[in-house]
């Protein structure tokens, strides 16, 4: 037992030091960023950029409009047809 907690202890003291604070999702800090929204730049993960826009088309950063949302190779995602009042709750 002591053995497989000191591996798992060294695993994940290697895994926290190789993560960057800066590419982590700004809004979860548990995803690493893989979108960048369209002008402004920003980046998110894709889960939270999934969420955000089923309610807002506007940055939740610099509040700009987020005409476009591409992937890590640039590739567009198709995001939702905003409307101008959010989904209902069910």
């Amino acid at each position: 037992m002591y053995q497989h907690l000191n591996w798992y202890t060294r695993c994940h003291k290697s895994m926290a030091s190789s993560i960057n604070e800066e590419d982590l999702c700004i809004i979860c800090y548990s995803n690493k960023n893989n979108v960048t929204l369209r002008p402004c730049k920003h980046q998110c993960c894709k889960l939270c950029i999934n969420h955000h826009v089923l309610y807002s088309r506007v940055c939740f950063y610099c509040k700009g409009r987020i005409e476009s949302v591409v992937d890590a190779n640039n590739s567009s995602i198709v995001i939702h047809d905003f409307g101008t009042e959010p989904p209902p709750l069910l």
